[in-house]
């Protein structure tokens, strides 16, 4: 089958690698070539909106809403195994941010095209396919030309991408993601536990970095990828929102400013210089720094509170645990709040 028309998009020398069923095998082997250098995995999903969701009040913002990750992991889990995946974008990158030239001029990342969704059949939220649709998904030409699920896991699984402790995983409000990606790698429905939803997290993905806990204790960050892009001067480079190759650089991207500017820089403050105590008589100034300090602190611990809750899960309270062990239970799963929804 010869290349389709408007394979590739391309910007400021970055180039979106168009994959279907006819390349798929041929991308991945250039994926596995380059995947000990470039081991930063940037991704975003496109999938057909959400038919089935808790009633909110859409006045209080959403980093302000009382949240149950329970309840939020059933409904994730509904419409994860009733809907399917639709675009999966991946953004391959080194330790500094650079994209792979494969020894060109350009720069390159990847989108691919699933056939598995059949808009005139299947379950779907009908304003989220028209905002896909707009933003230039063709669901004929995904279905008839697409990439089948069943034959992308089984590369998946071989390409060094997942099961792997050099990867790092950097999403934002990736929970969606990994879920749809989970579903198609394992062959079927998500866990029926959160806690299990955990356990195959860790072992599939490993390290994963989601920039929706972070920015809530960021100063002056808020609201959703564009928002937070716009917020930190980061420029969209290619494609447009609700595409997932370019929403999967963006993310790198954002990711990239945020680990120089809010992580880095206050981790090496405050081990150097350590939290400092506030005086009974502090003044406004001295108590207002106090506050940013600590705040800033939060933002490196909830990387680390990520980390142990995806790496070690949530630990099982057994019928006859003492008071300690049911306190760190407790703590344990407040921290898991804050990680996963």
């Amino acid at each position: 089958m010869n290349k389709l028309k408007g394979d590739e998009q391309s910007n400021n020398n970055v180039i979106v690698r168009q994959v279907w069923a006819y390349n798929l095998e041929n991308e991945f082997l250039l994926i596995r070539g380059i995947l000990h250098e470039f081991h930063f995995i940037s991704m975003d999903t496109e999938f057909p909106g959400v038919i089935y969701e808790s009633k909110e009040d859409s006045t209080v913002p959403y980093h302000l809403r009382r949240r149950d990750p329970l309840n939020d992991y059933n409904y994730l889990k509904a419409n994860v195994d009733n809907l399917k995946l639709i675009q999966l974008g991946l953004t391959l990158s080194d330790s500094e941010g650079n994209l792979p030239d494969f020894g060109t001029k350009n720069k390159y990342i990847w989108e691919f095209n699933f056939s598995d969704f059949d808009i005139e059949n299947d379950p779907h939220n009908q304003d989220s396919t028209d905002m896909l649709s707009h933003g230039g998904i063709d669901f004929k030409r995904n279905f008839y030309y697409g990439v089948n699920s069943l034959r992308f896991s089984e590369l998946m699984i071989r390409s060094g991408l997942v099961f792997n402790n050099s990867v790092i995983w950097v999403t934002f409000h990736g929970a969606y993601d990994f879920g749809y990606l989970m579903k198609i790698l394992m062959r079927r429905n998500l866990p029926n536990t959160l806690e299990r939803f955990l356990f195959h997290l860790k072992v599939i993905f490993r390290n994963i970095y989601d920039l929706k806990h972070v920015v809530h204790h960021c100063k002056d960050l808020y609201g959703g990828l564009n928002k937070i892009a716009n917020t930190l001067d980061v420029n969209r480079v290619v494609g447009k929102s609700h595409q997932a190759g370019s929403d999967s650089l963006l993310t790198l991207h954002v990711f990239m400013k945020m680990k120089v500017i809010f992580i880095f820089q206050d981790m090496s403050e405050i081990v150097n210089n350590g939290v400092q105590t506030l005086e009974a008589n502090a003044d406004d100034a001295q108590q207002a720094a106090h506050k940013e300090q600590r705040k800033r602190m939060k933002v490196i611990f909830r990387f680390q509170d990520m980390s142990e809750i995806v790496n070690n899960g949530v630990q099982t309270l057994e019928a006859n645990a003492d008071d300690a062990q049911q306190a760190a239970h407790k703590e344990q799963r407040k921290r898991m709040k804050k990680v996963c929804f």
